[in-house]
């Protein structure tokens, strides 16, 4: 089983979130997976989604950082990327 569309949708919409004049949101796997309201045991598929994306140079996953929805730190972020676009999900 692989990330429905709308699935990948939310994922790439979550990461386009970002307050005007502020640094890139980051999230952790898991926050990121609740934000886009994928299941926890879709979040392999959700890894391959975003390594897809990274490859896309859409997004890029940092070694570590804070993870904005929880506060917390965290080794592996997530972080938007401002050449992110909706229009064109990787595949």
């Amino acid at each position: 089983m692989v990330l429905s569309r709308s699935q990948e949708e939310r994922v790439l919409a979550v990461l386009q979130r970002q307050l005007p004049g502020s640094l890139p949101l980051g999230y952790c796997v898991a926050h990121l997976a609740t934000a886009a309201k994928v299941k926890p045991d879709q979040h392999v598929h959700l890894a391959r989604f975003l390594y897809a994306v990274v490859r896309k140079g859409q997004c890029e996953i940092l070694e570590e950082g804070l993870c904005t929805a929880g506060g917390h730190e965290v080794r592996e972020l997530v972080v938007r990327d401002r050449s992110l676009a909706l229009a064109e999900p990787p595949r």
